[in-house]
């Protein structure tokens, strides 16, 4: 029963009591492979989201750094959102510039082809004699 709960990411009432700011989850113990892991990438790269996230939902972070921790992850959250958001605009621009190019290409090559062939050259013996 209480494995089955653990899996499932719920935790115990004693444990919701001493919940920190941001904290979703239970905090695994000091050894765990993934908090061994997450807690090591936000001490080499704290602006790492995965690694901010984790420490917050799991309550890594000791209580003082938490309130500055969940901010932080909410900034970071909102600039993601926002690079996502510009990429995609960025790739619809461009996919536009493309389309207006070829409309444009294909355009001029057709003007090229409807075009009246140019008059032909007189021959040599119609050009005015200078003597």
């Amino acid at each position: 029963h209480l494995a089955s709960e653990k899996r499932a990411g719920k935790m115990s009432t004693a444990a919701m009591l001493h919940l920190k700011p941001g904290q979703k989850k239970e905090t695994p113990p000091p050894g765990a492979g993934t908090r061994v892991f997450y807690e090591s990438l936000y001490k080499q790269n704290p602006h790492s989201l995965m690694a901010l996230k984790y420490c917050v939902e799991y309550g890594c972070l000791p209580r003082e750094e938490c309130e500055k921790a969940v901010e932080k992850l909410e900034k970071m959250k909102l600039a993601q959102k926002e690079a996502v958001r510009n990429r995609a605009f960025n790739a619809v621009k461009a996919e536009e510039a493309v389309k207006k190019r070829r409309v444009k290409e294909e355009n001029e090559s057709t003007e090229v082809e409807n075009q009246a062939p140019p008059p032909p050259l007189p021959d040599h013996d119609d050009l005015p004699h200078l003597s």
